[in-house]
C-alpha cells in the first residue's frame, strides 16, 4: 500500500534531508522564503508547499477540490498548487504527509518560472496566502 492509501494527501519534499534541493542560492532563497511563510502563517506543519510532486486518492482531490469551489479558489489554476492542497486538506482534517524528493540541479532545458516571474509569484503567494487563513483570522475573506 502506498503512503496516500489512507485518504492522505501525501506531498514531495525537498526540504526533509540535507543535500535534496540541489540548485542556486538565488531559486533556493525564494522558495525557502514562501514556505516558512506558509508553514508559519498556516500552520501547516510542513517543510515544502512548492514541489508539485503528490499523490492521493480520487475521493481526497474531489474533497480538495469542493473545499476550493466553496473558497473560490481553484488550486490547479495556480502555479503552486501545493500551498493550496495543503491548506484545504487542514481545513478538511486530511492528513498531510512529506516524503522526500530529490531535486537536481537541471542541465538541460529551462526553468518555467524565470527570475522577475519568480519575485511577482513570491509576493501574489504572500497576499494570497492571507484568503486561506481560518474564517475567524481571515484579513481577506473571499
Amino acid at each position: 500500500m502506498g503512503a496516500a492509501a489512507d485518504g492522505s494527501l501525501v506531498l514531495g519534499s525537498r526540504f526533509l534531508r540535507a543535500g535534496d534541493f540541489d540548485t542556486l542560492w538565488y531559486r533556493t532563497l525564494p522558495t525557502r522564503t514562501i514556505n516558512l511563510w506558509h508553514r508559519w502563517l498556516l500552520h501547516t506543519g510542513l517543510y515544502d508547499h512548492t514541489n508539485g510532486y503528490l499523490a492521493c486518492r480520487r475521493e481526497t482531490i474531489d474533497s480538495l477540490l469542493e473545499e476550493g469551489c466553496r473558497l473560490g479558489i481553484r488550486p490547479f489554476d495556480r502555479t503552486l498548487y501545493g500551498l493550496v492542497l495543503a491548506t484545504l486538506a487542514r481545513r478538511r482534517h486530511i492528513p498531510v504527509k512529506e516524503l522526500p524528493a530529490r531535486y537536481v540541479f537541471r542541465t538541460q532545458g529551462e526553468t518555467k518560472i524565470k527570475f522577475r516571474r519568480g519575485v511577482a509569484l513570491l509576493f501574489e503567494e504572500w497576499l494570497d496566502s492571507l484568503r486561506l487563513l481560518p474564517c475567524r483570522y481571515s484579513l481577506l475573506r473571499p
